[in-house]
């Protein structure tokens, strides 16, 4: 009987470190799942950076050639005594004025994808974290009864066990009996055995 203890307890540590490990399991993919999404973040920051970057030295070129321009403009104003050169450098600052425009209104535009893809990101992130954890439950809710209706097989077992040793016990018992003889005994233990 002591020896069948152990054996249910072994049993029930078995099925203690199974729900552990689905446990550790599920908490090794959010821990994946929270890396890729720094990941993603860095990604998007790093891009980030370089587009303005990219801006930045577009914007810085783009001001020195103005400034060479005014300067060239400044030097041939007494060269030229009309305003053709000078309606025409102008017609060039304004076209690179709109072009500063343009590279700003398609930064503002990335700058609202990006927040855009974040938003999004971030839904799925949460939608998916949801329907795990909503998994996790029912498989915690699946085990829990599966474990109920084990130890209650197991607990059953045990009395059948212990039943049919005792109905054994008791006949040998009256074969002693009606026999008489340890002889003849313990040659019916053998068989039985």
């Amino acid at each position: 009987m002591a020896h069948n203890m152990g054996w249910r307890t072994a049993a029930t540590q078995e099925r203690a470190d199974g729900g552990i490990c689905m446990s550790s399991h599920y908490e090794k993919d959010i821990a994946k799942l929270d890396k890729e999404e720094i990941t993603v973040h860095h990604n998007q920051m790093q891009l980030v950076r370089e587009q303005l970057s990219a801006f930045s030295q577009d914007l810085g070129t783009l001001h020195n050639e103005v400034m060479s321009v005014k300067a060239f403009q400044t030097q041939l104003q007494p060269l030229c005594a009309n305003g053709n050169l000078n309606h025409r450098l102008t017609a060039l600052e304004a076209e690179v004025s709109s072009h500063g425009e343009e590279l700003k209104n398609s930064m503002n535009l990335f700058s609202d994808i990006r927040t855009k893809v974040q938003e999004s990101f971030q839904q799925d992130l949460k939608s998916f974290m949801s329907t795990l954890s909503d998994t996790l439950a029912k498989d915690r809710a699946t085990h829990a009864f599966q474990h109920e209706n084990l130890s209650d097989s197991l607990e059953a077992l045990e009395i059948k066990l212990q039943d049919e040793v005792a109905l054994r016990d008791a006949s040998v018992g009256e074969l002693r009996t009606l026999l008489g003889g340890e002889h003849v005994i313990s040659v019916v233990e053998k068989m039985l055995g």
